[in-house]
């Protein structure tokens, strides 16, 4: 089973009156545990193909499976109930909510899943401790570092222990040092967790760190597989 199959698929927008093409028959599959790379310059289509992946949008044609469920076949209810169970997500500007701790922020996976008060104060205080911040865990998002929110992000995104992380540039906004040590954050987290994380970047530092490189270009995935 791959932890991503996509098959012939296309996905276009209306801009204006102008219709644009942003993916044409693209087709590839990512293998579980792995961490894949989607490169690309800006407007290559990589992010039209992060957003499908990880089922913010949906295709136009083709067949678009992750984790063996064809999320492309979903209503928005049902695709919105597969992310909060399957899915994981890390932004370069990190989606904290600023008026919640960083334990509540880490959380809401769990109580979207209707953990218990007992499962969720586990599974944070282990996440916590994963990402270093177990001494920050009272703390609102306006009171930590770029580096800091981020390991926040990733506690959240890992919390429910998906079977996909999708990572759209989360190093892009932290300077190298810090952008540096968040990459290997996730790196270990990923292999910890047993999970597949997709990480959208143009970055050498984040491709080295890649099991699988996609390229994507002019909307078609160019080059794939192992680095």
């Amino acid at each position: 089973m791959w932890a991503v199959e996509i098959q012939g698929v296309n996905k276009s927008y209306l801009l204006g009156q102008v219709r644009v093409n942003a993916l044409h028959n693209v087709t590839l599959n990512i293998a579980p545990e792995r961490f894949a790379v989607l490169s690309g310059q800006s407007g290559s289509g990589k992010t039209t193909l992060l957003n499908l992946i990880g089922g913010i949008d949906k295709p136009d044609s083709g067949h678009l499976r992750i984790a063996d469920c064809e999320i492309s076949s979903l209503d928005d209810d049902q695709c919105s109930a597969f992310r909060a169970r399957q899915l994981g997500f890390i932004f370069q500007n990190f989606n904290l909510i600023p008026v919640l701790t960083v334990r509540e922020n880490i959380e809401i996976p769990l109580l979207m899943q209707r953990r218990s008060a007992i499962q969720r104060k586990q599974a944070t205080d282990e996440m916590l401790e994963s990402v270093g911040l177990m001494h920050k865990a009272d703390s609102l998002p306006n009171q930590l570092s770029g580096g800091q929110r981020q390991r926040v992000a990733i506690a959240r995104a890992l919390i429910h222990r998906p079977a996909l992380i999708v990572a759209d540039e989360p190093t892009a906004n932290l300077d190298s040092k810090t952008g540096a040590a968040i990459l290997q954050l996730l790196r270990r987290l990923q292999r910890e967790y047993a999970t597949t994380v997709v990480f959208s970047s143009h970055d050498p530092h984040v491709i080295a760190e890649a099991d699988d490189l996609y390229v994507v270009h002019d909307g078609q995935v160019t080059r794939s597989g192992a680095v």
